[in-house]
């Protein structure tokens, strides 16, 4: 026998097999896949120049045979009695890893409802949206209307234990990777029931790396038992995001935990990780918080809101924020009854860690309700700026003082100050309160007035609303 040929044929049949599997030779991976969809659309052919134009749910619903591709909306799309099987129940099934190009060209996408599918998943994470995962992605001058009540479930497997997967929830996308979004205008209600983990956004619930400009979100997010999480009302929590020019108009309302960590929620970002994370000219307009937090275990965690931003790394420059909120505190049945957990109401941003530069806070009112006890909490606590503003720079900064008693910020030694004797600047009398490492730094912070602001960046006459305009 000879014992070459029958090796060397064992090796050139293994090198195949191999090679088939990594998609070089026969079936291609995943992303890879190229499915002949030229029956499905009868417009374009995928391309950047000539992309498929969708012009029914089905033809949505084939976005994820080719999610590579480019597509463009030829009109408005209704999901309301669409799923994949037919019924009349509405129920969209997330397009997974989609990396193509998504124009709506002006039009709109409505009714859509989720259901969740255990094998749509990427890693040991839940992503829901209209898209699931993005990578690489461009999604432009789309509207979205949702009206999605949803809510997890833990997972158990074969043998019976619970898996516990992070969340992360966005009208658009669920979790998004340097991915481009522009000009696209969100309305309607998401209701998220329970959850572990969460960052749940108007927009996006998580984002790497993303752009954003013109994205304007009048979306309502309401929340339930949620434990953990980063709600934001254009995206929940991000690392490394450029957000220019968007606008939230909506209102956060619902029920948190913060047993097993803190919680934080903005009207722009709940919470961005990275220094190199940037706001620019984005406003909060007339927004409402309601939130109640029920405590836990967990002695040091807490609940953060800011008008704009629950914790913040990067820089915020020519951006403004206004509205309501109000913070409730309290302790339920069950496990959770421990520890009271502090409620943090802040006109601009809970924690602020970078540079803030030109922008205003007006938190019209900050309601501290009563605990479950009924009785005036202890544990809610409002800032008409923000509650933390370590090593930040703060310049040109204008906020609304409408009760002499809430606080401004702490000092960097968590002391209260009652005047800033560096920068006489405060035109009413009012404790100033918060954790400040680095507040010699603070420069030409005005109360009254906007006088401060440039004027090349905002138009400073009367308006309407007494708040300042960007030009």
């Amino acid at each position: 026998m000879n014992y070459k040929i029958i090796i060397t044929t064992l090796i050139i049949c293994l090198c195949a097999g191999l090679f088939c599997g990594c998609g070089i030779f026969g079936k291609k991976s995943e992303g890879d896949k190229r499915v002949d969809v030229s029956h499905i659309y009868e417009t374009g052919s995928g391309t950047e120049s000539d992309p498929y134009v969708i012009t029914d749910c089905e033809e949505l619903n084939a976005v994820r045979l080719n999610p590579s591709y480019s597509y463009k909306l030829g009109n408005d799309i209704d999901l309301t009695n669409y799923n994949e099987d037919g019924s009349v129940r509405a129920n969209w099934v997330p397009i997974k890893k989609f990396s193509g190009k998504f124009d709506g060209d002006g039009h709109t996408v409505k009714g859509m409802g989720w259901t969740y599918n255990e094998d749509n998943k990427v890693s040991d994470t839940m992503q829901m949206g209209l898209f699931a995962y993005t990578n690489k992605a461009t999604i432009k001058n789309l509207k979205l209307n949702v009206a999605i009540s949803w809510k997890y479930s833990v997972k158990v497997d074969a043998e019976g234990n619970e898996k516990a997967y992070k969340l992360y929830v966005g009208a658009l996308v669920g979790e998004a990777h340097d991915t481009r979004f522009q000009n696209c205008d969100l309305y309607g209600v998401i209701v998220i029931n329970e959850g572990l983990m969460t960052s749940f956004g108007g927009a996006v619930g998580y984002a790497d790396s993303c752009y954003f400009e013109n994205i304007n979100s009048k979306m309502t997010l309401k929340l339930g038992a949620l434990h953990a999480c980063n709600i934001g009302g254009i995206v929940g929590e991000s690392d490394c995001a450029r957000i220019k020019r968007c606008s939230y108009y909506g209102s956060i309302t619902g029920k948190l935990s913060s047993d097993t960590d803190s919680n934080f929620i903005g009207g722009v970002v709940g919470k961005e990780i990275s220094s190199s994370g940037v706001i620019e000219k984005t406003i909060v307009n007339d927004a409402m918080f309601d939130v109640f937090s029920y405590g836990g275990n967990r002695v040091t965690a807490a609940t953060w809101v800011g008008l704009l931003v629950g914790y913040y790394k990067g820089s915020i420059k020519d951006s403004g924020a206004s509205g309501t909120m109000t913070g409730k505190e309290g302790l339920v049945s069950g496990i959770f009854r421990g520890v009271r957990h502090d409620v943090y109401l802040c006109g601009f941003g809970g924690k602020l860690l970078g540079r803030v530069e030109n922008s205003y806070a007006y938190a019209k009112k900050c309601n501290m309700g009563d605990n479950t006890d009924g009785q005036e909490s202890r544990y809610v606590h409002a800032y008409d700026f923000a509650h933390t503003v370590a090593e930040t720079l703060l310049s040109n900064i204008a906020y609304y003082d409408y009760d002499e008693n809430i606080k401004l910020y702490n000092d960097r030694n968590g002391d209260p100050v009652y005047e800033h004797v560096n920068y006489a600047v405060y035109q009413k009398k009012g404790e100033i309160l918060g954790d400040v490492t680095g507040y010699q730094n603070v420069n030409n912070i005005l109360t009254l007035g906007y006088d401060n602001l440039d004027e090349n960046v905002w138009d400073l006459a009367p308006s309407k609303d007494g708040l300042p305009k960007l030009l």
